[in-house]
């Protein structure tokens, strides 16, 4: 008889030392950890956790000599449970810290608006702006979304709107973005040409896109905001 079928392995089990994990490492990121845990337990008994339970680091992990400092973390699910021998199932729990913000950095073919300075934004040569490839920078910060955290839901993290260009004419305001209209009269903007000049003159960033909310891991959710400097 195996020496894993005892009763102890009614609950999970410690199977092999914890690993951790530096998923971020390659972008600069040595602070974000993960805890990998392997476990092993009696097949019929298995059951998955709770996802976002707080990791206790004196009953959750077994490390081998002295780990470095793992910091908050939270628990991001198993791994498939894979049969192993005496009717056991082995698998790996990982528990992840809320990884730190950060900027990524690569191009795109965004279409700036063309502009008349007396009024406003205009249409020259039947081309409703100038399509420039230049440097975007996505801005990507995560959120922990359970109880007792800034957001609960994930539907509550803010959305964040891309820049937009609002067509005006006397009291009415179009409800089409300026740059995907494809009919463009001469009517002032939101912003206005001078106000759009300030942010070119001042190299100020613009959103390019309305910002994209994603699942990480477990109830760990990421937000990325996409910038660009106007042109």
């Amino acid at each position: 008889m195996s020496s894993y079928e005892t009763h102890v392995t009614t609950s999970a089990v410690f199977y092999k030392p914890a690993k951790i994990i530096y998923p971020f490492a390659d972008r600069g990121d040595t602070t974000t950890r993960e805890v990998h845990q392997p476990l092993v337990q009696l097949a019929d008994r298995y059951a998955p956790p709770a996802i976002g339970a707080t990791f206790v680091p004196a009953t959750d992990a077994n490390f081998s000599g002295s780990p470095v400092s793992t910091g908050s973390a939270y628990c991001i699910g198993d791994t498939e449970p894979q049969e192993t021998e005496a009717g056991l199932v082995s698998f790996v729990r990982k528990w992840s810290n809320i990884p730190a913000a950060r900027s990524d950095y690569s191009t795109i073919s965004y279409p700036y608006p063309s502009t008349k300075f007396n009024t406003g934004f205009e249409l020259i040569d039947n081309t409703p702006s100038r399509t420039i490839n230049t440097s975007l920078r996505s801005y990507i910060e995560y959120f922990l979304c359970q109880a007792g955290q800034t957001y609960t839901t994930p539907a509550a993290i803010p959305l964040v709107a891309r820049q937009r260009y609002i067509l005006t004419a006397g009291s009415e305001i179009s409800d089409v973005d300026y740059v995907l209209s494809t009919i463009f009269p001469t009517y002032y903007t939101t912003p206005t040409a001078a106000q759009y000049a300030a942010l070119v003159s001042a190299g100020t960033e613009i959103i390019a896109e309305d910002s994209l909310v994603e699942r990480y891991a477990g109830n760990i959710y990421v937000r990325t905001i996409k910038y660009v400097v106007a042109k």
